[in-house]
C-alpha cells in the first residue's frame, strides 16, 4: 500500500459546523474513561463525536479508519508505525511486527504502544472509526484490550461502530472503565437542534420559523442525516409552511433511511420489521406468531433497547398487554 493510503486511513476528518454535543462530552469528561465506545446506526454522528472527544482530551491522537483488511493485526501495526513516523521521525525506533511475533501479540502490542507514548512524550488516544468492519472475533479486539489493561495511563481508545461491543470488551467493562455512548444518547435533542440552527450559516433564518424544531425532530427521530436533509428542503422554500414542507419531504427522508440504515440490518431483522410495520402497534405476545419467527420477540426487544426507531407502550393495562410501536420511518 502506498503512502497516500496510509495518510487516508490515519487522517482525522475536518470538522466544520456540527451539532453541539456538550451534553455527551460533559458526561465523558466527568468519567475520564480508558475506552469510549460510540455505537449507533449510520448517520447518527459517531465519527463527528469521536473527533469532538479527541479535541477535548488534548493528547496525541491517532486516527485509524478500520477496513476489513485490519482483521490482520500485522497490517494494523504496520500502518500504525507508518502513521507515527509521519508524525515524528523519532518513531522509526518503534518495533516492526514480524511473522515470528504474531503468536506473541500479548507481549508485542503493549510494548509498541508504551514506546509510542514515550517517543511522543504524551499519552496516546487511538480512534478506531468503523470498527464494525472487522468481525467481533478478530484478534485485534483482544490485542487492544490487553494493551489497555497493561498500560491504562499510556493509551485511551475511542471506538465508532455500527455494532455493539464484542464480548471481550464487555467482560472487562468495569476493569477498563469503558464508557458506552448509545444511539439513544446520540439522538439530537430539542436544545441541540436549536443551537445548531443558530450557528450554521446554511440555516440562517430557519430558527425563527414557528414549529421547526418540533416538526423536524418528530419526522427524523433525532437522526442527524435526516435532520440535515429536512433542513435543506426547508431552506430551499422559506415561504412554505414548516409542517407542509416536512410532509412533502417524508418520502425523500424515508428513501434515505432505507438506504443508509435499514439496508444494513440483517435479513431476518428486516423481515420481522417488514411483516409487522403495517400495524399501528405490535403486541409483544403476538410477535413470534405474526412473523413466524421464534426469535422475533427477542429481536424487537433488542431494537427497542437500542432505541432503533422502536418504542413500547401499554395498550391494555388491566391485562398487562405491552406492544411495540414504530417510528414513522
Amino acid at each position: 500500500m502506498g503512502e497516500f493510503h496510509y495518510m487516508e486511513k490515519t487522517t482525522a476528518p475536518v470538522l466544520e459546523v456540527v451539532v453541539p454535543r456538550q451534553r455527551i462530552l460533559d458526561q465523558i469528561a466527568s468519567r475520564e474513561p480508558s475506552v469510549v465506545w460510540i455505537g449507533a446506526s449510520a448517520g447518527f454522528g459517531k465519527t463527528v463525536l469521536a473527533r469532538q472527544i479527541t479535541k477535548q482530551f488534548g493528547e496525541s491522537v491517532f486516527w485509524y479508519d478500520v477496513e476489513s483488511i485490519d482483521e490482520d493485526p500485522a497490517i494494523f501495526f504496520d500502518m500504525m508505525k507508518c502513521s507515527a513516523v509521519l508524525r515524528s521521525p523519532k518513531c522509526r525506533e518503534l518495533p516492526d511486527i514480524s511473522a515470528e511475533q504474531m503468536p506473541h501479540l500479548d507481549a508485542f502490542a503493549p510494548r509498541f504502544f508504551a514506546q509510542l507514548a514515550q517517543l511522543l512524550g504524551t499519552p496516546v488516544t487511538l480512534v478506531l472509526d468503523d470498527l464494525h468492519n472487522i468481525p467481533s472475533t478478530a484478534p485485534l479486539h483482544e490485542t487492544l484490550v490487553n494493551v489497555i489493561r497493561k498500560h491504562p495511563s499510556k493509551l485511551r481508545i475511542v471506538v465508532a461502530s455500527q455494532s455493539e461491543a464484542p464480548p471481550i470488551w464487555r467482560r472487562v467493562e468495569t476493569d477498563l472503565d469503558l464508557c458506552f455512548v448509545t444511539q439513544s444518547q446520540l439522538s439530537v435533542q430539542d436544545d441541540e437542534l436549536n443551537a445548531y440552527l443558530q450557528i450554521d450559516p446554511r440555516w440562517q433564518g430557519l430558527s425563527q420559523r414557528e414549529g421547526i424544531s418540533k416538526a423536524v425532530l418528530e419526522l427524523s427521530g433525532g437522526w442527524i442525516t435526516g435532520i440535515k436533509l429536512l433542513l435543506g428542503h426547508l431552506a430551499l422554500e422559506p415561504d412554505v409552511p414548516v409542517a407542509r414542507r416536512c410532509e412533502e419531504s417524508r418520502e425523500t427522508v424515508f428513501r434515505l433511511f432505507a438506504i443508509t440504515v435499514f439496508d444494513d440490518l440483517d435479513q431476518r431483522t428486516q423481515q420481522i420489521l417488514l411483516k409487522t410495520s403495517f400495524l399501528p402497534f405490535v403486541p409483544l405476545q403476538m410477535v413470534s406468531q405474526l412473523t413466524e419467527t421464534i426469535e422475533a420477540e427477542k429481536t424487537l426487544i433488542e431494537l427497542y433497547e437500542k432505541d432503533f426507531f422502536v418504542g413500547k407502550r401499554t395498550v391494555h393495562a388491566s391485562r398487562n398487554l405491552t406492544a411495540f410501536v414504530y417510528h414513522d420511518l
